[in-house]
């Protein structure tokens, strides 16, 4: 019985491109999350500049909600370009990956 080496070679080359490309989108996407707290942060800390006012009420309802809803709005700026930090993080991370 003969073994094709060649065709195990390559089963082997596309598991590790396979990995990598899972790396790399592993990568991507906890450099995006990333982004996506440090908008949430931004947001938080400019909803507390801000006097309350009565349009959703003063209750802890109230403040679950905007919460939420700064989370929402931080997760849709995250996407796509955002404010660039996903991807400045991104490319220096993925830098650091190939040299290793």
């Amino acid at each position: 019985m003969e073994i094709k080496t060649d065709s195990i070679q390559k089963q082997i080359a596309a598991t590790r491109n396979d990995s990598t490309d899972q790396k790399d989108m592993n990568l991507k996407q906890a450099c995006s999350e990333f982004e996506s707290l440090f908008i949430n942060e931004i947001l938080k800390t400019a909803r507390k500049s801000f006097p309350k006012n009565d349009f959703l009420g003063n209750s802890h309802g109230s403040d679950v909600y905007k919460s939420m809803m700064d989370m929402e709005v931080a997760k849709c700026l995250s996407k796509g370009n955002g404010m660039g930090v996903g991807e400045l993080l991104y490319e220096q991370l993925s830098k650091q990956n190939d040299s290793l």
